[in-house]
């Protein structure tokens, strides 16, 4: 019975993350369709070295394809992109919608009195929501895969790396569903968990951009949208049996690193995610936020970076900078503590990050000091 009972609230789940995901590739749609009939997204294109060594695409069909000299190497213009823009946006939205019901205390008792353990019904969310994520990504997939058998262009691609661009697909939409579903279920309401689930995307973004290595790096590799988009463009070139773009401009240490880093992440946030499911409570919806993986961690965080690479005391705009960071740290509380009613622990994140502040002012003047004299 009790297995009967699983397999009926998965049904249930899954049905509800497939109406929500409906509704949103029907808007999206017309965003789509326009894609497929540009020439430009699929259509045959040459290669042209420059004589600085430039190598540039120029389609068939252009107004540069007299360009085009004789005997150039010839290529097709796979361009995957309503998979990949459906698996970033279903992995940033299902999570939300498939667990928002558990942010609601009248619906969590409803829930638990069924007879389910709390794991079970975690794990027919977490399945049917990786399920409402990949699916329509796979038929994306499978819908531009046609658009490239009707071109008849099999023979510009590389079919064994076209396999792995699925893989990496499906990979990379698990991974940041998972990261995504574990952090808006930390919360105990839904507004918490949809600025931790923000957080979560921008956090190595905003820790790297104090300190420029952004601008020579990593800058789309740093959040989990980017570097889908990124890992998934490079490996598209693969598919196009592109000779020239296959040593990725990143450097590939860089981008491995990256890889094992999301990959980590998302393995973790799997293991957490149920680790920590039997902790949700009736009595906790709608209260404070104060999961170690939320607010507590975000807001030291966010402010640190900016104080560790800023130069204060060489410029206002680096101190003007950190008092910025400042006052939306400050904010950051009152929303984490739903007005002025710090607790101790707050007071003293907030007062080592000041002291830091300081100690960062006093070591930068120093060095001025013993710089001039």
């Amino acid at each position: 019975m009790m297995k009967n009972g699983f397999s009926a609230y998965f049904k249930s789940a899954l049905f509800e993350n497939l109406r929500v995901v409906l509704i949103v590739v029907f808007v999206s749609a017309f965003v789509f369709v326009p894609m497929l009939s540009d020439w430009q997204t699929h259509s045959f294109f040459h290669y042209v070295v420059r004589d600085n060594g430039y190598v540039d695409k120029i389609y068939e069909g252009s107004v540069m394809a007299n360009q085009i000299p004789e005997g150039a190497l010839k290529g097709f213009d796979t361009n995957f992109g309503i998979a990949v823009a459906l698996v970033i946006f279903l992995s940033l939205v299902v999570p939300i919608f498939n667990f928002a019901k558990f942010k609601n205390r009248r619906n969590l008792d409803t829930l638990y009195s069924l007879p389910l353990s709390r794991r079970k019904f975690a794990l027919a969310h977490y399945l049917s929501g990786l399920i409402a994520v990949l699916v329509p990504t796979a038929i994306g997939f499978l819908v531009e895969v046609g658009v490239i058998i009707g071109y008849g262009a099999f023979s510009f691609i590389d079919l064994g790396w076209l396999f792995v661009y699925f893989l990496l697909l499906m990979i990379t939409g698990w991974l940041f569903y998972s990261m995504n579903l574990f952090v808006f279920n930390e919360a105990n309401h839904i507004f918490d968990g949809v600025v931790f689930v923000i957080c979560w995307n921008l956090l190595f973004y905003v820790v790297a951009f104090p300190s420029n290595l952004l601008s020579s790096f990593f800058d789309e590799l740093a959040t989990p949208f980017g570097y889908i988009m990124e890992i998934l463009s490079r490996t598209e070139a693969v598919i196009e049996t592109t000779p020239f773009y296959l040593d990725w401009y990143f450097g590939f240490e860089t981008v491995i690193a990256f890889t094992l880093l999301w990959a980590t992440l998302g393995l973790i946030s799997v293991v957490l995610f149920f680790a920590r499911c039997n902790k949700q409570s009736p009595e906790r919806v709608g209260g404070i936020s104060d999961s170690f993986f939320g607010y507590k961690l975000f807001i030291p965080l966010y402010v640190a970076p900016v104080v560790l690479f800023s130069h204060i005391g060489h410029g206002i705009r680096s101190i003007g900078d950190v008092a910025v960071f400042f006052s939306l740290a400050f904010v950051g509380y009152i929303i984490f503590r739903r007005g002025f009613k710090f607790k101790l622990s707050d007071y003293c994140t907030f007062g080592a990050l000041v002291l830091f502040a300081i100690i960062k002012a006093a070591i930068c003047h120093f060095d001025i000091y013993h710089f001039l004299h």
